[in-house]
């Protein structure tokens, strides 16, 4: 009995964060619709058509959508190929269907929920060892996996379309990251095998996280500046050194690799025929901007344009159609650094509209898919308004602060964490608004649910911070 209680007084914490993470995992599996009915949606097409390449291809890396999601739908494709019998037009403004069985879907839609619910439980696993209270730890574990399974996450994985992949490679991105920032932080990040597998699973994740979307890919310049900040400023090993210059190079190449196979893949035309309608057509001094640019433009090429992307009229003017695929995509990028106030006050004026939803439009979510209570316990954690935006502010200096005055390494990890969230998240933010004028809350998901994310987890560690603190002036006196 004695060695009972001495054993749960020590391995208490873990205890209860397996009972947590169990706890968690059987709702999830319990309270959701059967796990392989699933919906398709407008872009599942092109998943299905992209998976007939070899994955990772020069024909997949410029097929009609990038190449992780499509790497799902080739492992599992039956023999048959896949047939879509449930569509939902929700994004196109049509109706929404019900999830049902759609045979050959199975195991993706099974692969989604396993996946979401394995690297969520990771990143909530990760966070928890790196945290030193305990009350503070089974909190972080608990709000992260609330975070996670609840519909406005969960039911992302019966969708057929990127999102559920995106947001699990998300949670895989962020736990890699933190197990790197505070191995370095603790000056343990070194020339060692441990050293050179972690950096491997951290560089595959971002790899497979870029090619699920394509406008993930501006982690990258934010992640490369961190990557040369703490071979100068954190590390003195030459094996590091080596280590975080490769991880750079393999960075940059990926940049390049995926700018140049998007632009030969035209995924970005239809996205930039919108952006053309909706920010340029109406405004003649933005017009004259691309004209200036060689952009060939009449009358009649200018109602074709208008027509929408639906209809496809400007793919019958050849000059236009060269134009668009020589310099069309980089043109817009030049506009938009053109014009930084006007495309920043853009995205600041649609805040509130952005952070106004945080449910699938895909299918309905009455008494049929899970029960109500789900909603509202995810709209707790997921929270519709942009005040947490200046809270995460807030609470990323006071973190900062901290991490500067007491220099302890792991303060100074979840201070370099947060900081390198924030610029990733405000940048895919501003990217993904201005990618598609008519797609503009469904492109901004990722970095809408990392600044979310983010509100709660810089709670945790800024009253880690204070716990801890007071424990050293405890101990001082």
């Amino acid at each position: 009995m004695l060695r009972i209680k001495n054993f749960l007084r020590r391995y208490w914490e873990i205890l209860f964060l397996v009972l947590f993470t169990a706890g968690g995992i059987v709702l999830r599996c319990t309270l959701y619709p059967h796990p392989s009915y699933s919906v398709a949606m407008n872009d599942t097409d092109g998943y299905i058509a992209a998976a007939q390449y070899p994955s990772f291809s020069w024909q997949s890396l410029t097929a009609e959508r990038p190449p992780t999601v499509p790497l799902l739908y080739r492992v599992f494709m039956p023999q048959s190929g896949y047939k879509l019998t449930n569509v939902s037009q929700a994004s196109l403004g049509g109706e929404t269907k019900q999830l049902a069985p759609q045979p050959g879907f199975e195991g993706i839609v099974i692969f989604q929920m396993v996946f979401s619910i394995l690297t969520w439980c990771v990143l909530a696993w990760v966070v928890f060892f790196k945290l030193k209270t305990p009350g503070i730890r089974l909190t972080a574990v608990a709000l992260i996996l609330i975070f996670a399974f609840s519909p406005q996450v969960a039911d992302w994985d019966s969708i057929l379309s990127s999102e559920s992949l995106t947001f699990s490679l998300l949670a895989l991105v962020l736990a890699f990251t933190i197990l790197l920032v505070h191995r370095m932080a603790n000056k343990i990040f070194t020339g060692s095998f441990s050293s050179g597998i972690l950096l491997a699973a951290w560089l595959a994740s971002i790899t497979l996280w870029i090619f699920a979307r394509d406008s993930n890919v501006y982690l990258i310049p934010v992640t490369v500046v961190f990557l040369i900040l703490a071979g100068f400023l954190a590390l003195k090993k030459k094996g590091a050194l080596i280590m975080l210059g490769v991880a750079a190079l393999y960075l940059l190449g990926l940049f390049t690799l995926q700018q140049k196979t998007m632009n030969l893949s035209m995924r970005w035309e239809k996205p930039f025929i919108a952006d053309l309608i909706g920010n340029v057509l109406s405004y003649p001094s933005r017009v004259d901007f691309f004209i200036q640019k060689g952009m060939p433009f009449s009358p009649k090429l200018k109602d074709a344009i208008k027509a929408g992307v639906r209809h496809d009229d400007y793919a019958k003017f050849p000059d236009f159609m060269q134009w668009m695929k020589n310099g069309g995509y980089s043109t817009y990028t030049q506009f938009l650094i053109s014009n930084p106030f006007w495309a920043s006050l853009q995205v600041y004026n649609d805040l509130d509209g952005l952070f106004g939803s945080n449910l699938q439009p895909y299918f309905p979510t009455g008494t049929t898919s899970r029960p109500g209570w789900l909603v509202n316990i995810g709209n707790l954690v997921h929270p519709l308004s942009t005040t947490v935006i200046p809270e995460i502010f807030l609470l990323s200096a006071i973190i900062f602060a901290a991490a500067l005055m007491y220099r302890e390494p792991g303060q100074m990890a979840w201070a370099a964490f947060f900081i390198w969230l924030l610029l990733v998240a405000f940048l895919l933010l501003f990217v993904g608004y201005h990618g598609d004028f008519y797609s503009k809350d469904r492109h901004v998901l990722v970095p809408v649910l990392q600044m979310r994310l983010s509100f709660w987890m810089t709670i945790l560690i800024a009253a880690e911070f204070i716990f801890s603190t007071k424990e050293k002036q405890r101990n001082y006196r």
